[in-house]
């Protein structure tokens, strides 16, 4: 949704004083957020990014307060490209510092590594935890409308 301002304004003209609102949205402070520019995170397919900090102050000015904020793990289909992402990123400090031709030369040899021999080893059915910090790309949010005054 392109404007949150109208969902918030219309359930609190529908929802009863101290009833429930519970929405799903996608998560910036999850793997989404490790890659901002890809075509699947931008309009139309994602009109707004929620962090848990916006999940919890914007709706407040429409009378509903953050009760519970539900992060989502990561998806079985996403686990493979966040082994590949954390360990790409892992790989970035060793090959600042090379010239061009040997940069370009371990870039070739760090993608086989990690795309045949580390990939292939990596359980898809294994959890990420989420003590790291890695989240899956949605969260739940559920509101209480409060009293009006």
């Amino acid at each position: 949704m392109s404007n949150p301002a109208i969902l918030f304004s219309v359930a609190n003209n529908l929802i009863r004083d101290k009833g429930m609102l519970i929405i799903g949205a996608p998560s910036h402070d999850s793997i989404l957020g490790m890659q901002p520019l890809s075509p699947l995170n931008l309009p139309p397919h994602h009109q707004t990014w929620w962090t848990d900090k916006a999940l919890r102050l914007f709706p407040l000015k429409y009378g509903f307060s953050c009760t519970e904020i539900i992060h989502c793990g990561v998806d079985r289909f996403h686990r493979k490209w966040l082994m590949n992402k954390l360990l790409r990123n892992a790989s970035r400090s060793i090959d600042s510092g090379m010239n061009p031709i040997k940069n370009q030369f371990f870039c070739m040899m760090r993608d086989a590594v990690v795309n045949f021999y580390m990939l292939a080893i990596f359980d898809e059915n294994l959890q990420v935890d989420p003590r790291f910090g890695l989240r899956g790309q949605s969260v739940i949010a559920v509101y209480q409308k409060t009293q009006a005054e």
